[in-house]
């Protein structure tokens, strides 16, 4: 059996003791479970559940990246990239948060650029997204929401999802670029409704063309 549980937004009491328990003994009887939440770190720092079940450490509450790279050789992230910003996905992540894979996990998704760890994996099938899987948004050449659960199915129960596309159609979406404000360097993700070449015009405060 498989569980998806979403706190969302939840800041207090995302994850009280009852659903901890709860959620243990899912796992612990056979269940399949993804937990994802933007502040579900926090709310359960230095608990049992984090240590012995998930099997983590915290590292940083709150990361100032939205692009993530799956790890080499994961079975749900290899060859992956997601980005949790833009209007396809909930739009809402302010605040993900790194952690620390402790024995019983491993990454699956890094933040790019830092190479901290936002998800893992436990060795009981528990997959944990230190955010709000919800943001995903497959936009640009980044992988959906439906990829990525489709992958986290294949990977519990290969027989449980068709061989059919996971991949809805595409729309023309231009998203706000990170870092804002930045220094040398920023990163503008969109998508195109079919592939074609695009021209990006830069323009300073006072509407004059730069490059």
């Amino acid at each position: 059996p498989q569980a998806i549980w979403y706190t969302g937004n939840a800041r207090e009491n995302a994850l009280t003791q009852e659903e901890q328990e709860l959620l243990a003994g899912w796992v612990y009887d056979g269940g399949q479970l993804l937990l994802t939440g933007q502040y579900l770190l926090e709310d359960i720092w230095g608990t049992i559940f984090l240590g012995e079940r998930l099997h983590c450490a915290p590292l940083d509450s709150a990361v100032d990246i939205r692009m993530m790279d799956g790890v080499a050789g994961n079975p749900i992230s290899d060859g992956l990239t997601i980005l949790l910003q833009g209007t396809s996905g909930a739009n809402n992540q302010v605040a993900p948060s790194s952690l620390e894979p402790l024995a019983g996990a491993v990454p699956v998704f890094t933040y790019q650029g830092s190479g901290d760890v936002g998800a893992v994996l436990t060795e009981n099938d528990l997959f944990f997204c230190a955010f709000g899987c919800e943001a995903v948004s497959g936009a640009g050449p980044t992988a959906s929401l439906t990829e990525l659960l489709g992958r986290v199915l294949l990977t519990w129960d290969p027989e449980s999802v068709a061989s059919a596309s996971l991949d809805p159609p595409r729309a023309l979406e231009l998203h706000g670029n990170f870092p804002n404000p930045f220094n040398s360097s920023t990163l503008i993700a969109f998508q195109l409704q079919q592939d074609q070449k695009v021209r990006v015009d830069v323009y300073n405060v006072l509407g004059a063309l730069v490059t």
